[in-house]
């Protein structure tokens, strides 16, 4: 297997895992597992933190493009 292949088999993995997390902090019933809760924060936080690395370097790429564009 890739590198590439792995990741994505471990991301799927993850998201699973957030995924019985979450129904685990919808039923009150259930003892919530905090190594659950912290696996579930850790993803958010990671893919929160993709997201917006992603959505910073489209922002200043448009910007380059606009200045490129301001000065020819």
């Amino acid at each position: 297997m890739t590198q590439d292949e792995l990741d994505l088999l471990d991301r799927e993995e993850r998201i699973f895992k957030c995924f019985q997390a979450a129904i685990d902090l919808l039923n009150p019933e259930e003892a919530r597992d905090p190594a659950k809760v912290r696996e579930l924060l850790d993803f958010l936080a990671e893919e929160y933190t993709h997201a917006r690395e992603a959505l910073m370097a489209r922002v200043a790429g448009r910007l380059r493009e606009a200045r490129h564009g301001c000065t020819v």
